[in-house]
């Protein structure tokens, strides 16, 4: 493919996902976990969710979404110098690098990979350090960031502690960087992390403190979440404010200012946070699109297939300002801005 000579600048060059088709509704969910359905329809927003069958995992998923993010932008997978994987860590195996199983299905010999966490907001952050990785080397131009999660198997609706994390579904999606694309330049990055609700959330019997915590199989590789820092409990001016923080902060660093945003593309959280969060901006609805009615929340991919599903529809024109946001777990909070050209 061809690049722009001299170019230090960083683009988003094409967008893929992959979506599995089997589907659990919030009806089922609800009849499984006693929670009123109007709690997952009204309250968080969601209709149904997509999950990944036996045979779809993590890395197979990725190809998926990676290939067709390869293909959309017509790169040779020869010229790919970067492989960022994102995902909360429930990979197909434990102790392991999916990231470098990727470069080898894709057959991308050139690629260095990177395997990242983040939780949700991992997708993001891989943006913004390829993106940096990219513009300090003359001699890299590409990157290929995918962000896959299969977390439907540590679901467990029989606890509602983790009522929190019933719109987590499965899916990837993957983003192709290059210098010099002309559509579009990344702009300013901002993350904040408080680590002061870290252990909020784990799977505990996974990691070398299995042994002493889980006495049965039961409780192996399900998510747990401590009931005295439940997520509803965290305060809304704490994760509202971070949230805010880091879109108004990489905003105003490239140059602009928050009602100029055409779009704020956030990980699928409940309806009313984002409404929240789009009114002390000065935007509303139309500056954003949910994903969560058809598909809950496929993790650090959110933010990606919202981008490619706007992109598909045609909604994004030049001069428009776009930011990624997106919150995980541990806490953490990112924004990345991205103008079209």
């Amino acid at each position: 493919m061809a690049y722009a000579e001299n170019n230090s600048s960083v683009g988003i060059t094409s967008i893929g996902y992959y979506i599995p088709e089997r589907v659990i509704t919030s009806a089922e969910i609800a009849a499984i976990s006693g929670v009123p359905l109007s709690i997952l329809t009204e309250k968080f927003g969601i209709d149904q969710k997509h999950i990944a069958g036996p045979d779809e995992h993590p890395v197979s998923m990725a190809e998926q979404a990676a290939s067709s993010a390869i293909e959309k932008g017509q790169i040779d997978p020869d010229d790919i110098d970067i492989i960022a994987y994102c995902g909360a860590g429930c990979y197909d195996h434990q102790f392991w690098s999916p990231s470098s199983r990727l470069q080898h299905v894709l057959k991308a010999p050139n690629a260095f990979t990177i395997d990242m966490k983040g939780a949700c907001n991992g997708g993001i952050l891989a943006i913004n350090i390829c993106n940096n990785l990219l513009r300090a080397d003359p001699s890299k131009k590409c990157a290929l960031i995918v962000c896959s999660d299969k977390l439907s198997p540590v679901m467990n609706y029989e606890n509602k502690d983790t009522l929190p994390f019933f719109a987590i579904g499965d899916g990837a999606a993957a983003a192709v960087l290059t210098r010099g694309e002309p559509s579009n330049e990344l702009l300013s990055y901002e993350g904040i992390t408080d680590g002061t609700c870290g252990d909020y959330v784990k799977v505990p019997c996974v990691g070398s403190r299995s042994t002493e915590l889980c006495e049965s199989r039961k409780s192996r590789l399900r998510i747990s979440v401590n009931p005295a820092k439940a997520l509803a409990d965290i305060s809304p001016d704490i994760f509202l404010g971070n949230f805010i923080g880091v879109i108004r902060k990489a905003v105003n660093r490239s140059g602009y200012q928050t009602p100029e945003i055409k779009w704020l593309l956030t990980n699928q959280i409940k309806k009313i946070r984002v409404l929240d969060i789009l009114a002390q901006l000065g935007l509303d609805e139309k500056n954003t699109r949910s994903t969560m009615k058809d598909f809950g929340s496929i993790g650090p991919g959110d933010t990606l297939f919202a981008l490619g599903l706007q992109q598909n529809d045609a909604l994004i024109r030049p001069g428009d300002l776009v930011v990624l946001a997106s919150s995980g777990i541990g806490f953490t909070w990112g924004a990345q801005v991205i103008r079209y050209r």
